[in-house]
C-alpha cells in the first residue's frame, strides 16, 4: 500500500482537526495511474444485505495492482433497540457485524487508504461512546477519522533534472486530493441526492474528487471554476479548475424500509474513479493538467 503520514487528532472531541492522510505509492503505477473505489453502505447485518454486490467489489480490489479502496461508513448495520432500524431482524448482532468488515477486508488490507465512519456506527458511539468503526479500521490497519477525511493520493515518483542544470534534480509525483465523508440527509430525489456532495466544496475548497455516500444513489458529475494564479509576466491569471463530485451506491438490496417510504430500489454501484499520471516524461518534469475519469462501476 505505500507509505503513509497522517496529521491530526483521530479521536472524537469536540475540538479534533480533520484528519490529512497522505499515500506515497513511491514509484509506482507511473504509466497506468490509480483506480479508487469508495465502499460504503454495505450493511453488513442487514436481513437485504447482498454479499453477491460486495464480493464483486471486493474483487474488484484484488483484481490488478492500482486498484485501491476507502472505506466511507455504514459497512455496519447497527440496529440498536432505541435506535431507527430492526434490532429483532439483524441476522448478527453488532459486534459480529464489525467481525464480518475485519474478515472480508483483511485480505486487501494494503489496498485499503483510508476510513471513516458512518451514521449506523454512529448509533452505537451514542449509545455507548464506543466508535466500531474505528475498531475495525484500526483491525485493518486503515487511517481512520469518524467525520471524514482528507486524502492525499501520490504515485509514479521520479527523479528529474530540473530545467536549469545548476539546480540538480527533484522528485515529482502525480498528485490528487480527495475529500470524503459519509454524508448526510433524507433526500428523495435524484438531483438532491447528488447535490448534497458538491457541498462539500465549502468544506474543502479545493479537493480534485469530492465523495459522499448515504443517500445510496450512485453517481457524478463535474464542476469548473476559475482561480486566481501567479504570473511572472502579468502578475496574475487565470486557472480553470475542474473538481469532481461522486455520490456513492449500496450494497443493500430493496430494503422494506425503502418499499414502505415508496422510495425507488437502488442501484448497487460502486464508482471508480481514475487518477491518471501527470507528470509529462518528455518535457523534463513540466506538468501535464490533472486528469481524472469516473465511472459507474459493474
Amino acid at each position: 500500500g505505500g507509505g503513509e503520514k497522517a496529521t491530526g487528532r483521530t479521536d472524537r472531541a469536540k475540538d479534533a482537526v480533520m484528519r490529512v492522510v497522505v499515500k506515497d505509492l513511491g514509484e509506482a503505477h507511473a504509466e497506468t495511474g490509480v483506480w479508487i473505489t469508495p465502499h460504503s453502505d454495505i450493511h453488513n447485518g442487514h436481513p437485504d444485505h447482498n454479499p453477491v454486490v460486495l464480493q464483486r467489489e471486493l474483487d474488484w480490489l484484488g483484481a490488478a495492482d492500482n486498484h485501491y479502496g476507502i472505506l466511507a461508513g455504514d459497512m455496519c448495520e447497527m440496529a440498536l433497540k432505541d435506535s431507527v432500524g430492526d434490532v429483532y431482524d439483524q441476522v448478527v448482532s453488532p459486534q459480529k457485524q464489525a467481525e464480518l468488515v475485519v474478515t472480508q477486508y483483511t485480505p486487501y488490507k494494503d489496498r485499503l487508504l483510508a476510513a471513516c465512519g458512518g451514521n449506523h456506527e454512529a448509533r452505537v458511539y451514542r449509545s455507548t461512546g464506543f466508535d466500531p468503526s474505528m475498531i475495525y479500521s484500526s483491525a485493518l490497519g486503515v487511517p481512520y477519522q469518524a467525520e471524514g477525511v482528507l486524502l492525499v493520493v501520490k504515485f509514479g515518483k521520479r527523479t528529474r533534472k530540473n530545467a536549469a542544470k545548476t539546480r540538480g534534480t527533484t522528485d515529482q509525483s502525480s498528485t490528487y486530493y480527495l475529500y470524503f465523508t459519509h454524508g448526510w440527509g433524507a433526500a428523495r430525489t435524484v438531483g438532491a441526492k447528488l447535490k448534497n456532495v458538491s457541498e462539500l466544496r465549502s468544506v474543502v475548497s479545493n479537493a480534485d474528487v469530492y465523495i459522499g455516500g448515504h443517500n445510496h444513489q450512485p453517481g457524478w458529475y463535474p464542476l469548473d471554476s476559475y482561480e486566481i494564479g501567479p504570473s511572472k509576466t502579468l502578475g496574475a491569471t487565470t486557472i480553470r479548475r475542474t473538481q469532481h463530485f461522486i455520490s456513492l451506491g449500496s450494497a443493500l438490496d430493496y430494503a422494506g424500509y425503502a418499499q414502505v417510504k415508496g422510495m425507488s430500489p437502488t442501484s448497487m454501484l460502486f464508482p471508480r474513479i481514475h487518477l491518471a499520471p501527470y507528470v509529462d516524461q518528455r518535457n523534463m518534469g513540466e506538468r501535464n493538467g490533472k486528469h481524472i475519469t469516473v465511472v459507474g462501476g459493474s
